[in-house]
């Protein structure tokens, strides 16, 4: 407790001598992706202060890719600078054959391999040694291969050899066995001097019987169970992903199993990778390969490789493929522009995709309308032809007539108006429309004084009016109103009228439909306005192909465009709707996931007052992680706030609280090592004094 008499300023004056020795400094660099190490007189060093240079040289069995890169690094702060020279392996060259025999080699570079193997009829003379690439070139020597030859074959018990045993027998050369009298053969009685200067197979064996075999992949589903005397069969069967190959049932005879017994020879069955958007370029018709078949896959119709250079085939190996690199995606056929007077209604622009055309308001299509598909080559068809909407002269009806003299012809959105003859009732909507379909909507009204006796199978009335049924009181037809009509289910007492806005334009307010009541329609005329679209909405990875406006009008058009690189799902143009929104829904851009990056943040409660006049705004305080570096002029007092202040503050020289930084890592450093056990105290006063010095001063 007694150094906390001691001056606080001896303390900082320590603590400045000891950060003055700090310099900054780089680690033994290391490359070892470039096939390069450092220079033999740099390789104990472990630390180098700033404005070292190091170099370095090919590991050995290397040579520089480029002779002119250089090969020296050097440390700026604590990072070294970029390393120009990569090294590749060196080159042994190929190893011509020798004499009755060759090469097989993994390559020719510094690493490689390369086995002896003498031709057929030959065999090595001494041990194998396999050679290999080294940093001079290939080790070892050409070997000596000599011609096959066999030793005496060996006796077998109860039988012998057909002729004379000989001392040696040449490559090839065939020797017989047979058994003594009433035993059998049991496996080949023939064999050959093989290759590797043994008799092959092994000798057969004398028995009064047959041996117990050994199938792989195969079981015994008839027969008897060993031993086998003569005469006895066996039935056998191969497990799944097997094809049994010779007879299923044997026998046992004087010469053993016969026939031969049967194998299970693993086969695959057609491979299928329909997720993958392939299929089989040939082998179509094949069910089963046998093991070792290749087969090659190309892309379905309208799809094309996501790798081009990713392997197409696949290999049956035992009974199942090898796994395919190739995976196939639809092809874009690009977005189709708008045509004259009309544009397309996208559902995507990939294989598969349609495009439906569709004219713009008061045009119609010429002929029969035709869906656009997107095909392997493009586009099906062609553009459309839109044509004025023309609407021909609306049907009389019976006991009424046209208020204006017909015409053969009418514009869109072009008006008649219906009347009914003196004394009677116009039955619907007095007044139609030449609409966009070509024909005049909504229905004709009708004239009638009332209406017939309805006829009701296993029915009777009881109540009401007998006939004749004449019409109830009549409100009269509602005359059109600015900018907007009503669509009328009649105007007798309880019909009801509900207003209809002309095309780009929508109710101001709730909708409100009108009834025929005792004393006329209730309600009055509502207000149509202007329809308006606010700015339509931002797309992942796209944006508006022109900048974004407020608000839009009926029919105004946006266009949007993904980033270089990406696909366009969807339609590219929206039309601001009769109802205030844009349709149809905005399109999608698809991009490929980007690795995840790994930041150190550091997490500051940010707090923004905003201040606007007249109008009061309140601001959440909202935490912003923001990567906060270390400036040197910030001050981690002893209730865990940290404080900040310029760099020169009365009485701190320039760059104090950057040595203060040092300090604190320093002192923690100490601690956790356990070479400072009063640190806590010291370091404690310190932070302390300085806070308190910083506080007041501040």
């Amino acid at each position: 407790m007694g150094c906390k008499v001691l001056c606080p300023s001896v303390y900082l004056l320590a603590y400045l001598m000891i950060c003055d020795h700090v310099q900054a400094e780089c680690t033994q660099p290391s490359f070892a992706s470039r096939n390069v190490v450092l220079s033999a007189n740099h390789l104990s060093t472990q630390n180098f202060p700033n404005g070292s240079t190091v170099t370095f040289e090919c590991v050995i069995g290397h040579k520089p890719v480029d002779r002119k890169a250089s090969r020296s690094v050097t440390c700026e702060g604590n990072q070294w600078t970029s390393l120009e020279l990569s090294c590749t392996r060196k080159s042994c060259g190929s190893l011509a054959d020798f004499f009755d025999g060759r090469y097989d080699m993994t390559g020719n570079l510094f690493g490689d391999t390369a086995k002896p193997v003498c031709n057929q009829g030959y065999m090595l003379a001494g041990k194998e040694t396999t050679r290999t690439c080294r940093n001079k070139g290939w080790d070892g020597r050409d070997p000596l291969c000599e011609p096959v030859k066999c030793s005496a074959p060996p006796a077998i018990e109860n039988g012998q050899l057909v002729d004379e045993s000989l001392e040696s027998y040449n490559y090839l050369e065939e020797v017989s066995y047979r058994c003594n009298k009433g035993l059998t053969l049991i496996g080949k009685s023939t064999l050959l001097c093989s290759e590797d200067g043994t008799f092959k197979p092994d000798p057969p064996k004398c028995s009064d019987g047959c041996p117990t075999l050994k199938i792989p992949n195969a079981k015994r589903i008839d027969g008897k169970a060993p031993p086998y005397k003569l005469n006895n069969f066996i039935k056998y069967k191969c497990g799944d992903g097997y094809r049994l190959e010779g007879d299923a049932i044997i026998e046992c005879r004087e010469n053993g199993w016969s026939p031969e017994p049967p194998q299970c020879i693993a086969e695959c069955t057609q491979p299928s990778f329909a997720s993958r958007n392939v299929v089989l370029s040939n082998h179509l018709s094949t069910q089963n390969f046998p093991n070792g078949s290749t087969v090659t896959f190309e892309c379905v119709i309208g799809h094309k490789p996501v790798d081009r250079k990713a392997s197409r085939s696949v290999t049956c190996e035992g009974n199942q493929w090898t796994s395919l690199e190739l995976s196939c995606t639809r092809k874009s056929c690009g977005s189709l522009a708008d045509f004259f007077d009309g544009r397309y209604d996208m559902t995507g622009n990939l294989f598969g995709d349609t495009a439906k055309p569709v004219c713009n308001q008061g045009y119609m299509l010429a002929g029969k309308e035709t869906t656009r598909t997107c095909r392997d080559q493009g586009w099906d068809g062609r553009d459309p032809l839109c044509e004025p909407v023309k609407c021909s002269a609306p049907p009389a009806i019976e006991n009424g007539q046209l208020v204006d003299e017909p015409l053969e012809s009418y514009d869109y959105l072009e008006e008649v108006s219906y009347r009914c003859n003196k004394g009677i009732n116009l039955i619907r909507k007095s007044t139609l429309r030449c609409s966009e379909d070509g024909t005049f909507k909504p229905d004709p009204p009708k004239c009638s004084d009332g209406y017939p006796k309805p006829t009701i199978p296993n029915a009777k009335r009881i109540d009401g009016k007998a006939p004749p049924y004449k019409l109830g009181k009549s409100c009269g037809s509602l005359a059109d109103f600015l900018h907007g009509r009503y669509d009328m289910t009649g105007n007798l007492f309880g019909d009801t009228a509900k207003p209809v806005c002309d095309k780009g334009y929508m109710l101001a307010g709730k909708e409100t439909t009108r009834t025929c009541r005792d004393q006329g329609w209730d309600g009055r005329d509502p207000l149509c306005e202007p329809v308006k679209c606010s700015a339509p909405p931002a797309i992942e990875n796209g944006q508006l192909v022109d900048e974004s406006l407020e608000s839009y009008n009926y029919l105004e058009a946006v266009s949007y465009r993904c980033n270089k690189g990406i696909n366009l799902i969807g339609a590219s143009t929206l039309h601001c709707s009769e109802d205030g929104t844009f349709k149809p829904d905005p399109p999608k851009c698809f991009a490929l996931p980007t690795p995840p990056t790994t930041t150190t943040t550091t997490t500051t409660p940010t707090t923004t007052t905003t201040t606007t006049t007249p109008t009061t705004t309140t601001t959440t305080t909202t935490p912003t992680t923001t990567t906060t570096p270390t400036t040197g002029n910030e001050l981690l007092v002893s209730s865990g706030q940290r404080r900040t202040g310029p760099l020169t503050e009365p009485g701190f020289p320039q760059g104090f609280f950057s040595i203060l930084s040092l300090m604190e890592l320093w002192f923690l450093a100490a601690v956790a090592s356990g070479l400072l056990s009063w640190g806590h105290f010291i370091y404690s006063d310190v932070v302390d004094l300085i806070a308190n010095y910083w506080t007041d001063t501040i």
